[in-house]
């Protein structure tokens, strides 16, 4: 469900860039047939190379995949003319900091995870803790993406970024009692969740597993003593 409104949500946006912002649409106006070839070919040869790596788990960037084919392919047929280089200089610039921004952020995060909840005593209740403005700086980052430029954009730009910082708290702070309501299994019961204590939780060989009990309650045991 996520994927599919992601699709439906950004997709436009990407379909717009790889329309537009890769090949100058003016040199094929005579020749509309070669520009459709090359749209089908670019993304049938993505949808294929996709595919193989993922049969084999090999990492693949299908929109990098499709850019690249829609470039050789413009090359092949119109020459240097035919492309956009403004935007490829844009998109280079995106492929180059969008992995190293990932790196350092996800970093950050590791980094405060570890911090703030698994080196505390109690990691679970802080981890329960830090769930809600964790979620909303999720939610908040997800609506960024469509306010400021998505097909729910808001201008002037403060207020998009007021919109999905109010959007990411509202769910951040509502998230535990979301939780509550899809806990309720079908008999109508509500399934106890840990909030405060560890004597509330789940059984190491009941939650984890034969193999992760017995790792749990060595820790527990070296811990203690």
């Amino acid at each position: 469900a996520c994927e599919l409104a992601g699709g439906l949500l950004v997709g436009p946006l990407v379909s717009a860039t790889l329309s537009h912002g890769i090949i100058d649409l003016s040199t094929y106006e005579k020749t509309p047939n070669t520009l459709v070839k090359i749209m089908f070919c670019s993304i049938l040869g993505s949808a294929i190379s996709t595919l193989g790596a993922t049969v084999y788990g090999i990492p693949v960037s299908s929109t990098k995949g499709v850019i690249t084919s829609m470039v050789i392919l413009a090359l092949m047929t119109q020459g240097t003319n035919s492309l956009n280089f403004h935007g490829l200089r844009l998109m280079g610039v995106t492929f180059l900091v969008s992995p190293i921004s990932g790196l350092i952020g996800a970093y950050l995060v590791h980094t405060a995870i570890i911090t703030l909840i698994l080196k505390e005593s109690k990691p679970v209740a802080y981890a329960l803790a830090y769930r809600p403005l964790l979620v909303g700086v999720t939610v908040s980052v997800s609506a960024l993406s469509l306010t400021l430029s998505g097909p729910l954009a808001i201008d002037p730009p403060p207020l998009a970024f007021l919109a999905a910082i109010t959007t990411g708290g509202v769910v951040g702070m509502w998230w535990p009692y979301i939780l509550r309501m899809i806990a309720y299994n079908d008999t109508g019961t509500q399934r106890s969740v840990a909030l405060d204590t560890n004597d509330s939780l789940p059984k190491p060989s009941s939650a984890l597993g034969p193999t992760a009990a017995a790792a749990a309650a060595a820790s527990t045991s070296s811990s203690s003593s």
